[in-house]
């Protein structure tokens, strides 16, 4: 288990760029209204270092019970932690989009023509963000447990049977699995991550339906379900990507496949609170705006055309495995 505390060295020298100050908010803005969970799963954390080192502390020295009473005149009981140290390393990632005068001119509002042609850049990006988010943290082999879904329920390999079986106890495979973590960590897992095919099975399990069924179809909400599985924080990953070269037939498929993940995060993230992940943000994209969007206009006269840019750098950061739980292809 880790806590961040950031260790400054020098400042990698990168050039700025010329940044939009509305349009790179504007790409904030998509960003946070879209389907997305790589912004809104774990803390990010924005960094003026595109690169630096960061302490680490370890988990037991939060778990052992070593205060002692004290007799008059006496030294209290003391004890202390040993700190280890981590790195991170933000990735550039970047796309633009060129739109010609000619076009622009002939628009009927060229200003919404402008916001679409960032959202098309955006959505790139973004897609970019949410499959490196999955590949990082949505797998098996990342987190201190791995739980497969199988045709019958074993905790001590573990695995738990397919939530698509009428006889399957998601909530107690839950509860099975905050009950393992809370021993280990001293920390209550308070988030799930479920793929929207896992959404939609758990959303029509008979155990949840019998908890509704006195509630009128129309009126069954994503709360009721949240207050099912007794999660404070319940994200749906629905995004989808198209794998197919462009001109080739399209093959697309939902990112989060169907699995789910349980997890810790805070509420009020710091420097120095655990969390099973944070996602560091170089600030150095947007210049002196200080968010982790940056989005520059290019004039490309040999082409008649002004290009749209967008650039975003970060680091998804594992800090704490024990303080997460893969649920791995829980729909057969």
């Amino acid at each position: 288990m880790s806590a961040l505390v950031p260790v400054r060295r020098g400042q990698p020298s990168i050039e700025d760029v010329h940044i939009n100050t509305a349009l790179s908010n504007f790409g904030v803005a998509f960003f946070q209204s879209q389907e997305f969970v790589f912004d809104k799963v774990f803390p990010s954390l924005d960094v003026d270092h595109k690169s630096d080192t960061y302490w680490t502390f370890p988990k037991d020295a939060w778990l052992r019970d070593e205060a002692q009473k004290r007799a008059p005149s006496t030294e209290s009981a003391g004890s202390g932690f040993t700190t280890g140290t981590d790195t991170y390393n933000c990735d550039v990632y970047a796309f633009h989009k060129d739109l010609d005068k000619q076009t622009l001119a002939n628009a009927d509002d060229a200003l919404s023509l402008e916001e679409a042609t960032i959202n098309f850049v955006a959505s790139r990006l973004g897609l970019r963000q949410e499959r490196q988010w999955a590949a990082d943290y949505f797998t098996t082999g990342v987190w201190g447990t791995d739980v497969a879904g199988n045709a019958a329920t074993n905790y001590a390999t573990p695995q738990v049977m397919y939530w698509n079986n009428a006889a399957s106890d998601p909530v107690a495979d839950i509860d099975w699995a905050k009950e393992r973590m809370l021993l280990a960590t001293g920390f209550e897992p308070n988030t799930l991550v479920i793929g929207y095919q896992t959404y939609r099975i758990l959303r029509r399990h008979p155990d949840f339906i019998d908890r509704v069924k006195y509630t009128s179809q129309e009126s069954v909400s994503f709360e009721m379900l949240k207050a099912f599985l007794e999660v404070e924080n319940l994200h749906v990953a629905r995004s989808v990507v198209n794998t197919a070269q462009e001109g080739a037939a399209a093959s697309q498929s939902f990112i989060h496949g169907k699995s789910a993940w349980l997890g810790y995060v805070p509420s009020t993230p710091s420097r120095i609170t655990p969390s099973a992940g944070y996602t560091f943000r170089w600030t150095g994209v947007s210049g002196s705006l200080g968010i982790g969007v940056g989005v520059g206009t290019i004039d490309m006269p040999q082409i008649k055309s002004t290009r749209y840019e967008m650039e975003v750098a970060f680091d998804n950061k594992k800090v704490a495995a024990d303080l997460g739980i893969f649920f791995n292809n829980v729909i057969q």
